[in-house]
């Protein structure tokens, strides 16, 4: 078992591959917030090829879901335990989408980031 825990402060999320290799099973990654859509969906594609074994997946930051990015999270057959940070609601659907096509998926955990008081009061949270 590998594990691997990188924050992509100050250097360029497309370079993470580089530190992957087959016997990876744990990744967190924390990316800056910088880091564009594209690099991070290419990164998401690569997975399977480089660490085909990957069960505990942790995205925490500012990364914006998209459609191509579920799509490149849809391709992690071997994911167990997904942990993601959703800062909007219309993020959730796409989250949603790509988990439609994990089959090993056991546990996930997303984080609601809100900046905005008056969204989790309207909700009856505080």
């Amino acid at each position: 078992m590998l594990s691997l825990n990188l924050s992509c402060e100050g250097w360029n999320f497309k370079y993470v591959p580089l530190f992957l290799g087959p016997n990876l099973t744990m990744l967190r990654i924390f990316p800056r917030p910088t880091c564009s859509e594209e690099s991070v969906t290419s990164f998401f594609a690569n997975i399977p090829q480089i660490s085909p074994q990957l069960s505990l997946l942790m995205l925490r930051g500012t990364v914006r879901w998209s459609a191509s990015l579920s799509h490149a999270l849809g391709s992690l057959r071997c994911l167990e335990s997904l942990c993601v940070d959703v800062s909007q609601d219309s993020m959730i659907g796409y989250l949603l989408l790509g988990l439609c096509h994990l089959p090993s998926l056991r546990d996930l955990t997303v984080f609601y980031l809100c900046d905005d008081p008056r969204t989790l009061e309207g909700n009856g949270r505080k």
